[in-house]
């Protein structure tokens, strides 16, 4: 298996960021939003593509991002701000609003998600100095694209995790990994070995 930073773009940027009137979200609308919100602003958005000013996007005809088109980046919540840097970094079979509004759409199942670097790569036996050199390695791409390939997700409970292994099918992810007890406790730096699992999610 390639190395997942050697993986080729294959998604291409539009040229230009669409511009139209906003979509005015609901004045109680925090980081998730409900499905009838979400069919909303899709039924409003039509073939129009929204996405927070400032950032480029991907030319998808679907589906549309489930961010308010209007929403001024200071005052996005740290997890809106993940959600609009995984918007723009599409490539090969990942597609990131498919991502997004799944996830969106099923709120119950997580209480928060990010793209990362791999921990795998960055962690692994035959590596053991990579995290040293390479970890922050998409840092430098940051005014070009959000450079990373791997979706970690914090699982609401035990029992969402099968549902949110099934979501990896539908995104065509190359790896679906869950961390449960110690592992997830490391990962999110809980002390208690009962830590809520995350998912991992990994396009080469």
């Amino acid at each position: 298996m390639l190395s997942p930073y050697r993986s080729t773009r294959c998604i291409q940027l539009c040229k230009q960021l669409v511009r139209t009137p906003a979509v005015s979200a609901p004045a109680h609308s925090k980081t998730i939003f409900c499905s009838s919100q979400i069919r909303q602003l899709q039924i409003q958005m039509s073939q129009i593509h929204y996405s927070i000013p400032g950032f480029r996007s991907h030319d998808y005809s679907h589906p549309r991002s489930p961010l308010p088109a209007d929403l001024p980046v200071g005052d996005c919540t740290p997890q809106q701000l993940w959600v609009a840097l995984m918007l723009n970094s599409g490539f090969n079979s990942f597609d990131p609003y498919q991502v997004a509004s799944d996830l969106y759409e099923n709120p119950q199942l997580w209480h928060g998600f990010a793209l990362l670097p791999d921990i795998e790569t960055m962690t692994r036996e035959q590596h053991p100095r990579l995290w040293r050199r390479g970890y922050l390695r998409f840092l430098p791409l940051l005014e070009e694209r959000h450079n990373c390939d791997t979706l970690y997700i914090l699982s609401a409970d035990d029992e969402h995790v099968f549902e949110l292994v099934n979501f990896g099918q539908e995104w065509q992810a190359d790896d679906v990994q869950v961390y449960a007890g110690e592992a997830a406790a490391r990962l999110v730096g809980d002390e208690d070995d009962r830590a809520l699992p995350v998912l991992r999610y990994w396009w080469d």
